[in-house]
């Protein structure tokens, strides 16, 4: 009887803990700024330490329209994005210290083997949802306006 009442007891503590472990993790409070490329703007959280890097856009549900995520860096770097954790659809953008985009690249959900690569230094990569930049006709060679905060 008491075997059967220990089991039950680990049972439900299981059934309880179960959900509270599958739950988005919490979330960064991150800094926000508006970009603008063009004549569009798209409101963005900014990546700028390597916990917020490393976190990215994963976990999320979904992201807002003219939404995004811009990763911030002191230098120009190669990067190497993925899509590990990630169950929106994105696209990302490279972009060098001028704030001129020199690639955008389309990333599919889930795939953590397929790595995207900028082909130059770059200083920053801008995430949005997949097919954001087409469009809003924004395209390799625009100019986004360079974020600044208290924080530069």
């Amino acid at each position: 009887m008491k075997t059967m009442l220990i089991k039950k007891s680990i049972a439900i503590a299981l059934f309880l803990l179960i959900p509270a472990c599958s739950k988005e993790p919490v979330r960064l409070d991150m800094e926000k700024a508006i970009l603008h490329i063009k004549d569009k703007t798209i409101s963005v959280e900014l990546a700028r330490s390597p916990q917020e890097q490393e976190r990215g856009l994963m976990f999320r549900k979904r992201l807002g329209e003219n939404e995004g995520m811009i990763f911030m860096y002191d230098s120009p770097r190669m990067m190497n994005f993925w899509m590990k954790n990630t169950r929106i659809p994105l696209s990302v953008a490279f972009i060098d210290a001028h704030g001129k985009i020199t690639q955008i690249d389309d990333m599919k959900p889930y795939d953590y083997i397929t790595h995207h690569l900028s082909q130059f230094p770059s200083r920053y990569a801008l995430e949005a949802n997949r097919g954001w930049f087409g469009k809003n006709a924004v395209k390799v060679g625009d100019t986004m306006e360079i974020p600044r905060s208290g924080k530069e």
